[in-house]
């Protein structure tokens, strides 16, 4: 599972709306306390879609950060910045 964290509200919902249109698994729910974001809204989505939504969402997608939970119960752990 990935969280993807934005700038912005905008781009989260963006986001969304293009995952929507092109029916990939996602869900959209309040930003995590343990991550530090700029936006209240994260995107979370299983790893094996995450290259396709990279591409599909591009490098002006306003995507902040991407974070790895391996259980319900674990840590989060930042894989990379985009800002």
């Amino acid at each position: 599972m990935l969280i993807l964290t934005f700038l912005s509200t905008h781009h989260a919902l963006a986001a969304e709306s293009l995952l929507r249109q092109q029916q990939i698994n996602y869900e959209l729910l309040p930003t995590p306390r343990a991550i530090t974001a700029h936006c209240g809204l994260s995107l979370r989505l299983e790893r094996s879609d995450f290259w396709l939504v990279q591409a599909m969402l591009g490098d002006n997608a306003g995507l902040a950060a991407i974070y790895t939970r391996e259980d319900e119960h674990g840590d989060y752990k930042e894989l990379t910045t985009k800002e």
